[in-house]
């Protein structure tokens, strides 16, 4: 099985080896945004999280390509927006058919300019990368049995009107996942065709979670002001529920429910 490990150096080198790319690093954006003197362009790799589904490992990575604006150049942003989407489809090309695992975007290339000690503009999008689990408890190199991994469901899904006030609405909802015990929730609406209030619940034992999140450019808090996306949980029967203050569509990513 392909480890995140793996995973990591599969795309720094393949970043390395692009002839249009003179610097390559792995830091969350704001050790990134600290860094001085990069050669561009650049490209960012960031590690979101891994959920559990099923047979598959699902390692999620933000993804920053970006060049210095010239500016005696007017159509030097132009330049770079087109130049930083053909990388970023050179590297969904690249890994299109990997053997070792199946990566997939799951948000929109999104236009971004910031000022990382230079004036900089550029590319962030998000991949998601599924790797077969090894059902085998031979491969594990210990000398006696494991306790077994503490998991929970989360569910989600959409409705025209807040009517779940049962433990079975909840589950009746259309979507759900097991995630291992206190780790974030990834919430696919993604089949959601029309605006909907978004829902979703998870078990009390779980800690609140105060952040939704599907990129740099699109996250929120969850209930802690009145024109948050979502509104503070309330609890049905041993779930908590969250729900949207007014109706909206996620229909091209997921959405990352978080404790920080």
């Amino acid at each position: 099985m392909l480890t995140l490990n793996g995973i990591k150096f599969k795309f720094i080198n393949y970043f390395k080896n692009h002839k249009q790319v003179r610097q390559v690093e792995y830091f969350d954006q704001y050790n990134f945004a600290a860094l001085r003197n990069l050669q561009y362009p650049v490209v960012n790799i960031e590690f979101n999280q891994s959920t559990i589904q099923d047979k598959f490992m699902v390692h999620s990575f933000n993804i920053f390509i970006g060049d210095k604006i010239q500016p005696d150049n007017m159509n030097s942003e132009d330049e770079i927006m087109s130049d930083t989407m053909q990388i970023a489809e050179d590297f969904f090309t690249a890994f299109r058919y990997d053997y070792d695992m199946d990566m997939k975007p799951v948000s929109n290339i999104q236009a971004v300019s910031d000022n990382f000690g230079d004036r900089v503009s550029g590319i962030v999008f998000t991949v998601q990368v599924y790797v077969g689990r090894l059902y085998n408890s031979c491969v594990a190199p210990v000398t006696n049995n494991l306790p077994p991994v503490q998991q929970y469901t989360a569910y989600w899904g959409w409705l025209d009107s807040n009517t779940i006030t049962t433990l079975s609405g909840i589950q009746a909802l259309q979507g759900s996942g097991l995630f291992v015990d206190q780790q974030d929730i990834l919430a696919d609406y993604t089949t959601n065709t029309e605006p909907k209030l978004l829902v979703f619940a998870e078990p009390i034992n779980q800690p609140v979670k105060t952040k939704w999140y599907v990129s740099a450019n699109n996250q929120g808090t969850i209930g802690r002001n009145t024109d948050d996306l979502f509104k503070a949980p309330v609890t049905i029967s041993n779930y908590r529920y969250y729900i949207t203050n007014w109706k909206t569509q996620q229909d091209d990513s997921l959405i990352i429910f978080k404790t920080y």
